[in-house]
C-alpha cells in the first residue's frame, strides 16, 4: 500500500430524460429496429441495476427488468459489473438512450464506481471480453490527472488503438478553473495557534499577482437554501504514482514490481482557504454539522499523487454571498513548473473575484488522445 484516498466520483449527468430519448429527435433520426444490428455499445456509469426511485417524488419510474419487458432495453444485456448500490442507475438511463437510438445493438455494463483502477480496467473489460464496438461513460474522478494522463485515460487510448471508438462527457462546468506558472514568493506568517507554538514562521506561497503582492486571490461563496459545498480538485505538473504505477502495469509488471518503478509527486503544496480577515479556515470535523464553517484539508503528497482534494463548506445565511481568500502554499520540495485547480458546486456559488484565469475544465480521461469528449446543448 502506497497511500489511500477516499473514492470521489460523480456523474456527469443530470434528470432522466423522457422514455422516448431527445437524442432520437436531435439526431434527427428515425430508428430502424434493426438498427445497430451486430453491434455492442459498452457503457460506464454509476449502475445498472439498483432500482433507486424516482427523483422526484410521484414521477414516473421503471425498475431493470420493467424496462426489458416493455422494450425499453434488450432482452440480453451483458452485466460485467453491475456497481455499488444503492445508486441513481445512470447506467440504465445511459442505456435506454443507446438503445432508443440504436434499438438492434446489444449492451455491456461495467461500473465506474469502484475507483479509478477499476474504472480503468472496466473500460478494458468491455472491449475485450464484452466484445464492445463502441464505449460510453458519463464519469469523471476529481482526483484524475490535469496534466498528464492517469489510469483512465490510458485505458481509453488502449481500447481506441484497438478500433473501439470512446465516448465521455466533458463536463460542462465552463471555464471554473484558475491555471497559472508557479510564482513562489517566501512570506513571513504568524503561524497561530498550532504545532509551531505560535511563532511566526516563513511559507512559501504562490503569488497570483505576479508581482509580489497578490499571495491571497480573493473569492466569493454564495450559499445555497442551507450552506454552501464546493469541491476543488488542485494539481501541479508532477508525476502520480497511480498514473506511473497502471503503465507499469499495462507492460506485465507484477503490482509489486510496479510500484517500484512508478514515480510519484517530487513536492507537497496545499491548498488554503482563508477567511476575510486572512486567517485560516478551521479544518472540517468528521460528520460536518449545520452552523459552521469549515475547510476539508489535504494530505502529504511526496511520493503519492500531484493532487490536493479539498473543500469548503460554508453555512452562513443563504443566498447571502461571503468574502473567502485562496492560498497555494509550498509545503516541502521544489517549486512546480504549473499549478491548477477547478471547482466544482455541489452546493452554492463559487466566484474568483481577481486573477481568475477562466481556464479550461476538462480534465482526465475526457481530455484523452483517443476520446471524443461530448458536451451538452
Amino acid at each position: 500500500l502506497a497511500f489511500a484516498r477516499p473514492v470521489m466520483a460523480r456523474t456527469n449527468a443530470g434528470l432522466p430524460v423522457p422514455a422516448v430519448s431527445q437524442g432520437v429527435g436531435s439526431l434527427g433520426i428515425t430508428p430502424s429496429p434493426a438498427g445497430g444490428a451486430g453491434l455492442t455499445v459498452g457503457v460506464l456509469s454509476d449502475s445498472i441495476n439498483c432500482n433507486p426511485p424516482a427523483f422526484v417524488q410521484g414521477a414516473p419510474t421503471t425498475t431493470f427488468a420493467q424496462d426489458q419487458a416493455i422494450g425499453e432495453l434488450p432482452q440480453v444485456v451483458t452485466i460485467a459489473d453491475p456497481g455499488p448500490c444503492p445508486a441513481t442507475d445512470e447506467g440504465r438511463a445511459m442505456a435506454q438512450i443507446v438503445h432508443d437510438v440504436a434499438p438492434g445493438a446489444a449492451i455491456a455494463f461495467h461500473t465506474a464506481f469502484n475507483g479509478e483502477f477499476d474504472f480503468a480496467d472496466g473500460i478494458i473489460e468491455l472491449q475485450k471480453e464484452a466484445g464492445a464496438d463502441v464505449i460510453v461513460d458519463d464519469v469523471f474522478y476529481y482526483a484524475e490527472p490535469f496534466f498528464s494522463d492517469g489510469a483512465i485515460a490510458q485505458a481509453v487510448d488502449i481500447v481506441v488503438g484497438k478500433g473501439a471508438p470512446y465516448f465521455s462527457a466533458a463536463g460542462n462546468d465552463a471555464r471554473k478553473s484558475y491555471e497559472s506558472s508557479f510564482r513562489g514568493v517566501n512570506v513571513l506568517t504568524n503561524s497561530g495557534n498550532n504545532l509551531n507554538g505560535g511563532k511566526a514562521v516563513v511559507r512559501r506561497f504562490h503569488d497570483f499577482a505576479g508581482d509580489g503582492t497578490g499571495i491571497l486571490q480573493p473569492v466569493e461563496v454564495l450559499p445555497g437554501a442551507d450552506a454552501g459545498l464546493i469541491i476543488f480538485s488542485f494539481q501541479w505538473d508532477q508525476p502520480f504514482k497511480t498514473a506511473t504505477a497502471y503503465a507499469w502495469l499495462q507492460e506485465g509488471k507484477s503490482s509489486e514490481e510496479a510500484l517500484a518503478l512508478a514515480q510519484g509527486a517530487t513536492s507537497d503544496l496545499d491548498f488554503e482557504i482563508f477567511d476575510y480577515k486572512g486567517h485560516a479556515l478551521r479544518r472540517c470535523p468528521p460528520g460536518v454539522s449545520k452552523g459552521i464553517t469549515c475547510q476539508f484539508s489535504g494530505v502529504r503528497n511526496i511520493g503519492g499523487d500531484a493532487v490536493e482534494l479539498t473543500g469548503i463548506y460554508y453555512s452562513g445565511p443563504p443566498k447571502t454571498p461571503q468574502l473567502f481568500f485562496v492560498g497555494i502554499v509550498l509545503a516541502e520540495g521544489a517549486d512546480p513548473g504549473k499549478v491548477k485547480y477547478a471547482w466544482f458546486e455541489n452546493d452554492g456559488a463559487f466566484e474568483p473575484l481577481d486573477y481568475d484565469t477562466q481556464s479550461g475544465t476538462s480534465f482526465g480521461h475526457s481530455n484523452a488522445a483517443g476520446t471524443i469528449a461530448v458536451g451538452a446543448a
